[in-house]
């Protein structure tokens, strides 16, 4: 019975030396290479294709104009509506958090190695998507 007791202990210390994610499913952080230079992105998100119906209902909130500006490798997250957060730094020019409006907990990550620039904001279940791209 202690020989099953152990395998099944070292089988779940496997599992878990595997994972790559910090707490709050937020990736590991890149800091490699040098220091992202300064941009601010202006956004309007728009609902992206595989949201649910009833993501609409949050588009007032959601479809104001955001915000983000990049320094020191961090990203400032901010809504007309007062929403603000701190992204942090995931990949050279990308940037990520977990973030809790009222109830729901969201995802958002802002690209700003691609052209356009693109931002990215769902839910925590993944039911609600929105996505815009600034010049």
């Amino acid at each position: 019975m202690r020989n099953v007791d152990l395998l099944a202990a070292l089988a779940a210390a496997g599992l878990f030396t595997g994972c790559t994610q910090t707490a709050g499913n937020i990736p590991t952080p890149n800091l490699s290479g040098p220091v992202d230079p300064s941009a601010v992105g202006v956004f309007t998100l728009s609902v992206a294709p595989g949201s649910v119906e009833g993501c609409f209902m949050a588009d007032s909130s959601m479809t104001r104009p955001i915000k983000v500006t990049v320094g020191n490798d961090k990203a400032l997250f901010e809504t007309d509506g007062g929403v603000r957060d701190e992204l942090k730094r995931i990949r050279p020019d990308v940037y990520f958090d977990n973030f809790q409006v009222g109830f729901v907990e969201m995802k958002i990550e802002a690209d700003f190695s691609s052209r356009p620039k693109r931002l990215h904001v769902q839910t925590f279940d993944g039911t609600c998507k929105w996505m815009a791209t600034s010049p």
